[in-house]
């Protein structure tokens, strides 16, 4: 996907949702992301960073769901 599509594609996703707490970490992000100074990770909240090691701590863990039976939940949720 080119850089075009990729952006395009993002915006109506963006576009789409609704959940507030889903677009300010977007917002967050590539907020964030603009600022080349620092590594990303370092201008993360406390909460985030809180939510990636949990998550890291999960995965090591086996406390997980794949990405496959997730995205068989997806397209039956999409009716695909």
């Amino acid at each position: 996907m080119s850089t075009a599509e990729l952006k395009s594609s993002i915006a109506q996703l963006i576009k789409g949702t609704t959940d507030n707490s889903l677009l300010e970490l977007v917002y967050e992000l590539l907020s964030k992301a603009s600022d080349t100074d620092k590594d990303w990770y370092d201008k993360l909240s406390p909460q985030a960073k809180a939510s990636i090691q949990q998550g890291i701590e999960d995965a090591d863990n086996n406390r997980f769901v794949a990405y496959s039976e997730v995205k068989v939940k997806i397209d039956k949720l999409l009716g695909r």
